[in-house]
């Protein structure tokens, strides 16, 4: 071979070798965004699994099945005071649409010494788990 013909030869081979990378990159980036969009689909298929499982346990505690759309929330709630206090809590919401929501509250009070932590379920005959959202109000 003559020298320019190496060379032309050489560049034939990084070219190719650089089509090669190229394509293995590419494969590699639409296997990741693929792996992205199949997690994602199963984790709405758990948190829908999670919300059936909500449902199932709060009809055993005691709701009754009237053909009534009706929500239950399981959550988890904080307290603490010590004169002033407050609360936070939150938790997830299912309807007998399937709906799945993660709602939250925040509340202030007051109080002698005092820390807890408990589980709640709430079950209302809201139409919706949107309908709870916004202002509410809690005495207990």
């Amino acid at each position: 071979y003559r020298s320019s013909g190496n060379a032309t030869k050489a560049n034939y081979h990084q070219r190719l070798s650089d089509s090669f990378s190229n394509s293995a990159k590419a494969c590699n980036n639409a296997y990741e965004s693929t792996k992205r969009e199949a997690d994602a689909l199963k984790k709405e298929e758990q948190k829908k699994e999670l919300g059936k499982g909500i449902i199932r346990a709060a009809m055993k505690l005691g709701a009754r099945e009237t053909g009534l759309p009706s929500t239950f929330t399981l959550g988890l709630v904080a307290n603490g005071a010590c004169g002033p206090g407050g609360t936070e809590s939150a938790g997830i919401t299912v309807d007998t649409n399937g709906t799945v929501l993660l709602q939250g509250a925040t509340g202030a009070g007051g109080g002698s010494p005092s820390a807890s932590a408990n589980m709640f379920l709430t079950m209302t005959d809201a139409d919706s788990g949107y309908d709870l959202e916004g202002t509410s109000a809690q005495f207990g």
